[in-house]
């Protein structure tokens, strides 16, 4: 049967990503502890590396429910609905983050314990706003059963984002080759880059000069151009498309609007948490990276379940538009919070370097962070009024069967 072969592919996919990503958190770790305990440079060199190490075990471990689930399933027995919990569950999150971030704060200052104490408190920054905010946009809508959602979860923690990196690779690497070749026929611009390579080869070169010396290369408009083409056009193109891969995976198994909108938030909940995860720190700018990330979560979670309704919406009532719009949408909200974001990257380095200011970027630049902020809560906004509106529709409820097997 079709479930079944499901089935058996969200068991052996999760199992194979529960060992692989178990074998490369025991190697991180390993060579982050004997950096710490061995440091050569600073006592922060294994940070980075305990970190990812620690985040690639607790990714593991949040495959496991999918795994056990699917198990259960093989052996007969049958799928229990899944639940968002009491509506305490909803405030113990907000409770905890601050907290959570001040004990952070507090160890990262703390150069002697920072790398030892801070993954933890790390995992717990980056988790708890993902879980809040998922939690309030699942609030009365069917999530179906623990096999379903585990398996969407799983697929947006993991698989979402293997499928994606190879893309994005492969655009990369297309990006890479016309820039070579275009570079290739200015032959002024290859002297000046042989030059600058030869400085960075034979020179002890500091960030800071590092910066100046790449200055008049960032201040150039195709290399403006093209880091926006890149950022803020095909990877929310890319991502908005491949992120709901749970929501794609249930078709044809009786997904109303609803319940695609609430597998769209369970599979972006996975994918957010993923790469904020993925990100890692030495401790200094600690607390600035695990409150920006709380941006970036809301605005994958939102957009993900943004797709699923629509995914589940043109499959079950052939309204293809609809999709088309509410895709075109994602991305576009996508690729607004990427451009701000490069822009004001952009402003700082230009800054830093000593180059005049491009005015388009410095305008941009000086408004990213309150645009930022604006988009936030916007998007929040947004996502509560989808669920208030989505739980007056008749019909959301799902019947968990054979068709709930996915990864």
């Amino acid at each position: 049967m079709k479930g079944d072969t499901l089935t058996v592919l969200q068991f052996v996919l999760s199992a194979l990503a529960i060992a692989v990503l178990g074998f490369l958190a025991l190697l991180l770790i390993g060579v982050a502890l004997v950096e710490g305990f061995f440091p050569q440079d600073s006592p922060l060199s294994g940070m980075p590396l305990l970190i990812t190490g620690t985040a690639l075990a607790v990714t593991g471990l949040l495959v496991l429910p999918s795994t056990f689930y699917s198990f259960q399933r093989l052996i007969g027995r049958p799928p229990s609905p899944a639940g968002t919990g009491p509506s305490f569950l909803r405030v113990l999150p907000l409770v905890a983050l601050p907290v959570v971030l001040l004990a952070g704060y507090l160890i990262s200052k703390s150069l002697e314990f920072t790398w030892m104490l801070l993954p933890p408190f790390h995992i717990l920054a980056v988790g708890l706003p993902v879980l809040w905010f998922l939690l309030m946009g699942l609030q009365g809508l069917p999530p179906g059963s623990n096999q379903r959602a585990w398996g969407v979860f799983a697929s947006g923690l993991v698989l979402g984002p293997v499928v994606i990196l190879l893309l994005e690779m492969m655009v990369l690497v297309a990006f890479i080759v016309l820039a070579v070749l275009w570079v290739a026929s200015q032959p002024e611009i290859v002297t000046e880059l042989e030059s600058l390579a030869s400085k960075f080869q034979y020179t002890e070169i500091d960030p800071e000069q590092a910066i100046e010396l790449i200055g008049p290369y960032l201040a150039h408009p195709l290399v403006l151009a093209g880091a926006l083409s890149f950022t803020a056009l095909l990877v929310p193109l890319i991502e908005e498309l491949i992120k709901p891969v749970g929501v794609w995976l249930l078709l044809g198994r009786n997904l109303t609007p609803a319940a695609g909108f609430a597998a769209g938030l369970i599979s972006g909940a996975g994918y957010a948490l993923f790469e904020s995860l993925a990100l890692t720190t030495t401790g200094e700018d600690w607390l600035l990276l695990v409150v920006a990330r709380m941006g970036t979560a809301i605005v994958h979670i939102f957009t993900t379940g943004l797709t699923g309704w629509a995914i589940a919406t043109a499959w079950q009532k052939r309204r293809f538009g609809v999709f088309l719009a509410a895709y075109l949408t994602a991305a576009a909200v996508h690729g607004i919070w990427n451009a701000l974001t490069v822009m004001g990257s952009f402003s700082v380095l230009l800054d830093a370097a000593g180059e005049a200011p491009i005015p388009v970027v410095e305008r941009l630049g000086a408004i990213a962070p309150v645009a930022l902020v604006l988009l936030t809560l916007g998007t929040f906004y947004v996502l509560l009024r989808s669920n208030r509106k989505l739980r007056s529709e008749q019909n959301m409820q799902l019947t968990p069967g054979p068709q709930d097997a996915v990864l």
